[in-house]
């Protein structure tokens, strides 16, 4: 039987350990709005370019409609991440 590639494995957990911290760094929607990339509209954003939209911002986007020719998105709570990111600290993967 052969032995598991413990490195190659460690190595894994690590890039997946620096995903789940860049998921848990909170979107700044004030800086967004100031540069006109969001309008909050109720418990949606209004996104006039999603082309513009950051990286960051755009890979915690939970829900996302078309209304009235527009594009409206909602966002996944940052915690969720961050609970995960919690359990890579612990194991020493980040």
């Amino acid at each position: 039987m052969d032995k598991p590639d413990l490195i190659a494995f460690s190595t894994d957990l690590r890039k997946i350990g620096v995903e789940v911290e860049k998921l848990a760094a909170p979107i700044d929607f004030e800086a967004l709005e100031r540069d006109c990339l969001l309008e909050k509209v109720g418990a949606w954003y209004v996104v006039p370019n999603l082309d513009r939209l950051p990286d960051n911002a755009r890979s915690k986007i939970s829900g996302m409609k078309l209304e009235r020719g527009r594009v409206l998105v909602k966002f996944k709570k940052v915690s969720e991440f961050d609970r995960i990111a919690k359990k890579f600290r612990k194991l020493g993967a980040i």
